[in-house]
Order: structure tokens, then C-alpha cells, then sequence
């Protein structure tokens, strides 16, 4: 922080001497832009006084302001090294804020580049809104969500289910046949099922008992059935 000088005159005089002849010991209080020239016992001169002005002020009475300054400006000058956000010109106090289509510090960011139109703020570079990105991605979330919920219920009611190819042996005096793809008599009653079995099998021992007959006998006699 540098200091600021202003021109003051005093009528507070004392003796001081060190390496200067000073004729008063002025407070920040006392500070005047007026020009006026004194007479004392010792000196008849103007004075200047070495002062600070407060963060952010620059001037002859630090009544200029730099608040938009990134950092304390020069005192003298008002220059900066870099403007806050949504400012620029540093080296005039940073007293213009960004235009159309700019935003940042020292107004360096470009609205086009990230946005593809203006920023909605000077400061971050907010975009606008993108209505159809937005509505896109809701209808997508709701058809995921449904399609879930789908495939949860299916599951839970057993709609779903694996196919598989089920298989059936046969098995004939103790010994078993290779396996068969099932048929549709497989899929009738069972009492159905005992039914033709047991009809088949009478059939098959009475066509056996009359060929056994036939050649006990040498001929070809009638059948027994």
C-alpha cells in the first residue's frame, strides 16, 4: 500500500528539527487542498504531508473510488493490476463493466464461445436455459423409470420365465430309453394316460397268447381275441 501526498499547511507551528525544517506536526484531520501560505516564527512555507488513503480510494482526498478493483489500486492514479468480475479497464479504476457478450474478471470470458448466445450475469458467465436439452432429458428419465417398473411387475406376478426344453424318459422293464422331447399326450391327465396304456398292453398280450397258440398247435387257427 503506497503512500498518498497532499499538499497541507498548518498554523501549529513547533521547533522540530532533523533533517528537514518542519514547521508543524499535521493529523489526518488537518489535511486542506487549499492553498494558503503562513507566516511563522521559524518559516514561511508550504507543506507536504505523507498520508495513506483507506482500501479501495485514490485521489488527492482518496475521494475517488476503485471498488471494483480485484485489489487496492494506486493511490495517485487509480490503476490496477486486474478487475473483479463483470468489470474491466483496470487501468482506469475498473470503472466500466462488461458489455454484450463478455463476462469475467477484466471481462475476458466470451459469452459466444461458451454459450452459443449472451451469458444470462456478467460475473460467472451463466448460459441461459436450454428448454429442449431439458425436456429431452425428462421424458427419457420418465420412459426409464416406466420400462422398470415394467419389468419389476412382470417378475413379481412370474410372467417371465426362462424356456427350456424338458425332457422325459421312458422307462421299459428297468431299463431306460433315451430321452424324448415331450409330445401333447404327455400334457393330457394322467388317468387318460393309465387308460391307454393299460388298453395297449392287453392288446399286446392277447396278439402275443394267439401267436404262441397258433404255434403250439402247427396252423393258423383263429385268434383268441
Amino acid at each position: 500500500m503506497g503512500l498518498h501526498v497532499h499538499e497541507y499547511f498548518c498554523d501549529k507551528c513547533i521547533l522540530f528539527f532533523v533533517l528537514f525544517l518542519v514547521c508543524c506536526q499535521p493529523t489526518a484531520a488537518d489535511v486542506s487542498t487549499t492553498t494558503t501560505t503562513i507566516t511563522t516564527n521559524i518559516v514561511t512555507q508550504p507543506m507536504k504531508v505523507s498520508m495513506v488513503c483507506p482500501p479501495y480510494t485514490w485521489g488527492t482526498n482518496c475521494d475517488q473510488s476503485c471498488i471494483n478493483c480485484s485489489d487496492h489500486c494506486d493511490q495517485d492514479l487509480g490503476i490496477c493490476k486486474h478487475c473483479k468480475p463483470g468489470h474491466k479497464y483496470p487501468f482506469s479504476s475498473c470503472t466500466q463493466e462488461c458489455d454484450t457478450y463478455e463476462f469475467g474478471r477484466d471481462c475476458e470470458g466470451r459469452c459466444l464461445r461458451k454459450c452459443g448466445t449472451d451469458c444470462l450475469e456478467r460475473k460467472q458467465g451463466i448460459c441461459p436455459v436450454n428448454i429442449w436439452y431439458y425436456t429431452f432429458i425428462f421424458v427419457m428419465g420418465l420412459f426409464m423409470l416406466t420400462a422398470l417398473r415394467i419389468i419389476f411387475d412382470l417378475h413379481r406376478v412370474g410372467k417371465v420365465k426362462s424356456i427350456k426344453v424338458k425332457l422325459k424318459v421312458k422307462v421299459d422293464q428297468g431299463r431306460p430309453f433315451k430321452p424324448a422331447l415331450l409330445s401333447p399326450v404327455f400334457f393330457q391327465r394322467p388317468s387318460e394316460l393309465d387308460k391307454k396304456h393299460s388298453t395297449g398292453r392287453k392288446q399286446d398280450l392277447l396278439q402275443e397268447l394267439n401267436a404262441r397258440k397258433i404255434s403250439s398247435l402247427g396252423g393258423t387257427g383263429d385268434s383268441l381275441a
